[in-house]
């Protein structure tokens, strides 16, 4: 018996092709789905495979059914249903890759695409992967025939019973001989796909991971809790702290895509609708984009989403929970594929706790909880990603002559020896900024008067060649004056690499702007910039104006001058419950007792949830709408 543990590919006496193909697109071991499923296919047995997504499954059946096939264009031998588009060119191409070496013919089958050029590749074609309703269209039309069919693929079947499918594969079935062997391919088996089994399937095999096993082993699968309103500032704080470089965020319906998506974008983020609405062309575009690195996240909903494959996705967000614990699955089988490690995280709010439980009771999945992260430990994970992108760009410098520092640095991290003047922690700070400057070729010469020291060497301060004249002195502050750690760190590069110092957007944020986030000294200094300042001291500069949302709706609260000084105490005070930005808020009126804020029109409802029943002071905060 065959040790699928210890199984290679030479186990299954492929041929001399299928040997070179599978070289060719680096495919050395195979699965243990594969062991398991190719000697089956092979032996002509009917099949029903229960597998995870990302395990390989589409080369397990692809593998022995091109072993089994021979060039015979024209003559449909096998046929693959699939639920969306995406996966069917997605198994097109796997047929096309692995079947390069024995001239075999695939072609794609789905709507939205010309009838004309379907019927063309047809003459040429030996395996057709399509979807039901499409192909159903032309076989009732008789443009397709598959009389002569000798091997039948349903795969993500569950998925194709969710989306309604089961009425056309029924009828499909009409136009196929009787003999033929078939294989059914899904995440999980329920009741539904066994019942469509026994219609489709004659004494199959059953191939199942075991229920410990259903997700993908690579995955981590996090948590936040979350109340439920502000969903979508939730998610933003997540992103900020995850720092992922390319992700898909799943929604479970088509308004939820594009509530996301504009968010995120209003937000800096380059993000993509991807949903059942679209063009396939434009499905097609988005998802090259997405791994083109051309944009960062994708925000789908399950059926759109059905079919990618990107092996360097490294995180799947639940910004909802999807409703059954199957979903899950597929979904966050999106991420940690091709043996790579991945992150899945869901935000569950108290509605969706029965889901949650759901899918822990199902699946022997371990579900890590995760509370929101604050301001202070977003900017430290911010902070902490910028070191690990400024030590991968100084590594560019091979011939960098650092070792002769690294007993000096040993003695800096560990404070030992050095002399009692000398702040280590403000030199090393000083150093990083220096390093973020001279790699952005933001490097300015010092403002305090003092050029570089010079060495006892140095007869005289004669400028040689070699030493270019300083230019003039702007009056701004220097750079190192400032504390690094206190200083709102780069977000996620946008199209440039992470910790980018001239990416930099800056966003005034609620907790960010409180009063102990930042020195006067801080507040003060002014942005660098290469043009000479007046002569005269600088001034501080004054708080940039806000921008305030298009449309506002007005809010009455019962607080006023009584419980804050300042229209900017108050406002701190909204962000801090609400989860808000300062952006999203217009005017202030602050009166004696009572105040009106004007709120962006998109959160009016969720900042007044968020604001009711807070302690003010000793006060119970109201908060409604104003009236006219």
């Amino acid at each position: 018996m065959l040790n699928t543990e210890q199984a290679t590919f030479d186990d299954f006496y492929l041929s001399d092709e299928m040997r070179r193909a599978l070289s060719s697109v680096s495919y050395h071991h195979p699965t243990k789905v594969q062991a398991e499923s190719i000697p089956l296919i092979l032996a002509g047995i009917d099949l029903t495979l229960e597998s995870h997504t990302g395990s390989g499954k589409t080369a397990a059946f692809a593998i022995p059914v091109i072993e089994m096939l021979e060039p015979r264009p024209g003559r449909i031998d096998v046929l693959v249903l699939t639920p969306t588009r995406e996966l069917a060119q997605q198994v097109c191409d796997e047929f096309e890759r692995l079947g390069q070496f024995k001239e075999l013919r695939a072609m794609a089958i789905y709507g939205g695409t010309s009838y004309e050029r379907q019927y063309e590749e047809l003459e040429t074609a030996s395996i057709v992967v399509a979807t039901p309703g499409r192909l159903l269209d032309l076989c009732e039309r008789g443009k397709i025939d598959l009389g002569e069919l000798r091997i039948l693929i349903l795969d993500e079947a569950d998925e194709m019973l969710s989306m309604g499918f089961r009425e056309d594969i029924i009828a499909i079935m009409k136009y196929l001989p009787e003999e033929r062997q078939s294989i059914l391919c899904s995440a999980t088996i329920t009741e539904e796909i066994k019942s469509l089994a026994n219609q489709i399937l004659f004494y199959p095999e059953f191939i199942s991971l075991s229920k410990e096993h259903v997700g993908a082993s690579g995955v981590e699968h996090h948590y936040y809790s979350v109340r439920g309103v502000g969903r979508t500032r939730d998610l933003l704080r997540v992103l900020e702290y995850e720092q992922p470089e390319s992700a898909i965020i799943f929604a479970n319906t088509k308004a939820d895509t594009f509530t996301v998506t504009n968010f995120l974008k209003r937000h800096g983020y380059r993000a993509d609708v991807l949903n059942g609405d679209l063009p396939q062309k434009e499905r097609e575009k988005t998802l090259a984009a997405l791994k083109a690195s051309k944009i960062d996240f994708i925000v789908a909903t399950d059926v759109a989403a059905r079919g990618i494959d990107i092996s360097e996705l490294s995180h799947v967000f639940n910004y909802l929970l999807p409703e059954s614990a199957e979903v899950y699955i597929h979904r966050t089988g999106r991420t940690g594929r091709a043996g790579k490690k991945g992150r899945a995280i869901s935000l569950v709010a108290p509605t969706e706790v029965g889901s949650f439980f759901q899918i822990r009771k199902m699946y022997d999945i371990r579900l890590i909880e995760q509370t929101l992260p604050t301001t202070r430990e977003i900017m430290l994970a911010r902070q902490r990603a910028s070191l690990v992108d400024l030590d991968a760009r100084l590594e560019d410098f091979e011939t960098l002559p650092y070792g002769a520092h690294l007993r000096l640095a040993e003695d800096l991290l560990s404070g030992e020896g050095l002399d009692e003047s000398l702040d280590s922690q403000k030199l090393v700070a000083r150093l990083l900024a220096l390093a973020e400057q001279v790699l952005e070729g933001e490097l300015q010469r010092p403002t305090n008067g003092r050029g570089p020291r010079a060495s006892k060497a140095e007869a005289a301060p004669v400028k040689t060649p070699a030493e270019p004249a300083e230019p003039a002195k702007p009056t701004q502050e220097p750079a190192d004056t400032q504390e690094p750690v206190e200083a709102e760190a780069p977000r996620n590069g946008r199209g440039r690499k992470r910790g980018s110092s001239s990416s930099r957007r800056r966003r005034r944020r609620g907790a960010d702007s409180a009063p102990e986030q930042s020195s006067p000294k801080q507040a003060a200094a002014p942005e660098p910039s290469p043009q000479p300042a007046p002569a005269s001291k600088p001034t501080p500069e004054p708080t940039p104006s806000r921008t305030g949302p298009e449309s506002t709706r007005k809010m009455y609260l019962n607080v006023g001058q009584n419980a804050f000084d300042t229209d900017s105490d108050l406002l701190d005070m909204i962000c801090y419950h609400s989860g808000m930005d300062l952006e999203d808020f217009g005017d202030v009126d602050l009166q004696s007792s009572y105040s009106f804020v004007w709120v962006d029109e998109t959160y009016f409802t969720d900042v007044l949830a968020a604001l009711k029943g807070v302690e003010i002071n000793g006060n119970t905060l109201t908060a409604e709408p104003a009236r006219k």
